[in-house]
């Protein structure tokens, strides 16, 4: 078995990248979905959604696609999800502020 690492941190303008989620899309398509923590590995501040993709089984990737940014708030935990009735890839997914961490999360 071949592996290709799909996002390497500190390329393409991101310090880390976390959060890796992998679907087939209905046309055989290989969607690897992925948040893109700009300054830092921590769970807040500025993180994007991003998505790569794959037509060839995963031999070759696609350029990283932003999927969602909102500035330096949070954009993550991508959960992909396929309906199989109408091909449609669903992404779940969470926000917050970039400045909330999880114990303000948590507090409300």
């Amino acid at each position: 078995m071949n592996t290709t690492p799909l996002f390497t941190a500190n390329h393409d303008g991101y310090h880390t990248y976390r959060i890796p989620a992998l679907i087939v899309a209905q046309n055989g398509d290989l969607l690897a979905f992925c948040e893109g923590r700009r300054h830092s590995r921590h769970d807040w501040g500025h993180i994007d959604l991003l998505c790569k993709r794959s037509t060839d089984g995963g031999a070759t990737w696609s350029e990283p696609q932003v999927v969602w940014q909102d500035g330096a708030n949070t954009c993550g935990n991508p959960c992909p999800v396929l309906d199989r009735q109408t091909g449609v890839v669903w992404l779940l997914l969470t926000w917050n502020r970039g400045d909330e961490r999880e114990a303000d999360i948590v507090a409300g």
